[in-house]
């Protein structure tokens, strides 16, 4: 249905090496669960003021069919930035990243969440250079503040249960961007 421009960026996005290294290649390609979870970030980076809670349809009908209407120079802007957001990923979370402490086994991480990778990721996308270089210089400050998060129940549930609904996009959204409002100015 969604052939072309969108098809071909979210291939290279789950083709990135940089994807492919935060998601320490464990992200399944049979079934295409790493353009699924590319797409979620796509749909959520581009149009998440415009998400009503039917995440399916919004990433259908927003993401593949507005990507198909944008020319090369946007599309390998948001391919550009998505690599960035990536490199960035893996400089603060390494092996960590979009996992969530396994609450049963001190030291140990459950697997990738895509909530998690949503957020955090499309959070960070839309950083500055910048501010990118002043969350690596502060990454301990960070990593301190986004771990207290996973002791916080209603921020559990935001990225466990529901997860597509506006109330629980929205309440992650607001929790990680004041949380990286906050490192970045201290």
């Amino acid at each position: 249905l969604y052939q072309g421009k969108a098809t071909k960026l979210l291939k290279a996005m789950a083709n990135s090496p940089s994807f492919v290294r935060v998601t320490q290649g464990k992200v399944p390609t049979k079934r295409m669960a790493d353009r699924d979870l590319v797409n979620r970030y796509l749909a959520f980076y581009l149009k998440k003021d415009e998400y009503d809670g039917a995440l399916d349809q919004f990433m259908g009908e927003v993401t593949l069919g507005y990507v198909n209407t944008l020319d090369e120079t946007e599309i390998q802007t948001i391919l550009r930035t998505f690599e960035k957001t990536m490199v960035l990923c893996w400089d603060l979370f390494g092996d960590r990243a979009f996992r969530r402490p396994n609450p049963n086994r001190e030291g140990k991480y459950l697997k990738l969440n895509k909530a998690i990778f949503e957020v955090v990721s499309v959070s960070l996308a839309r950083l500055t250079d910048d501010e990118h270089t002043l969350l690596r210089n502060r990454s301990n400050k960070f990593l301190f503040q986004l771990f207290s998060l996973f002791s916080d129940d209603q921020f559990i549930q935001s990225i466990t249960s529901g997860t597509a609904k506006v109330t629980q996009v929205e309440y992650r959204f607001n929790k990680i961007d004041s949380l990286i409002k906050t490192v970045l100015k201290q």
